[in-house]
């Protein structure tokens, strides 16, 4: 899956729809991997 870079983005002010909603998933999928990772580290520590 090739994401667009924040370069393109400022390059392009008004990128398409789907190109924006796929940036939104994607920081979306990051957010929660990141929470999760998180929690099994606390999980881990304990």
């Amino acid at each position: 899956m090739d994401m667009p870079t924040t370069t393109s983005l400022l390059a392009n002010p008004s990128p398409d729809p789907s190109a924006i909603d796929n940036l939104r998933m994607y920081l979306v999928r990051v957010d929660i991997a990141a929470r999760v990772s998180a929690l099994i580290a606390e999980l881990a520590s304990r």
